[in-house]
């Protein structure tokens, strides 16, 4: 193909085509709106699912302090069984501070416990905490100074959590 015939294709064109060619596409806008929407539907759903209660503890609480962060009624939850005070120390190290998924070799069951509120001492088998809680309580006499509790409250369901006693642990 020589130039003279290229030149003579070209004539043929419209106008309208070769300016089409010239154009910028259009922006396309509702990509920006999708990655914002997704964006958006990523922070609500890590925002349902995990609500404020749910705390990372780590380390110790023996002490009754509270740790990195509180629970609901701002209080490290105590559980009493067979007359000593236990402490909340955490949940499973499936990921650090949460929930156990299996009860550690050597526990058997205790016994149900029953949720008193935040102005009572907590008497045999209770759990005195700022939410409402259900579930089994579980000792070892080779680890007197750790129970734990497979436990149900309004956040988490079926998991164990660990509680330690100070007068055991000094």
């Amino acid at each position: 193909m020589n130039t003279e015939i290229l030149s003579d294709a070209l004539d043929l064109l419209e106008d309208r085509h070769i300016e089409a060619g010239f154009k910028p596409p259009k922006a396309r806008r509702y990509r920006r709106y999708a990655v914002a929407a997704a964006c958006l539907a990523l922070l609500i759903l890590a925002a349902v699912s995990l609500p404020p209660m749910v705390r990372s503890f780590t380390g110790s609480r023996a002490d009754g302090e509270g740790g990195a962060g509180t629970l609901p009624g701002d209080m490290l939850p105590q559980l009493n069984v067979g007359g000593r005070l236990y402490y909340w120390d955490g949940m499973a190290r499936v990921v650090p501070g949460f929930a156990e998924t299996a009860l550690p070799d050597g526990y058997t069951e205790y016994g149900p416990f029953t949720a008193v509120p935040e102005s009572e001492e907590p008497g045999e088998s209770q759990l005195r905490a700022g939410f409402d809680a259900t579930g089994t309580i579980y000792t070892s006499e080779e680890t007197p100074e750790t129970v734990y509790v497979l436990m149900t409250t309004g956040w988490f369901e079926d998991q164990y959590v660990r509680f330690v006693s100070s007068e055991l642990t000094a």
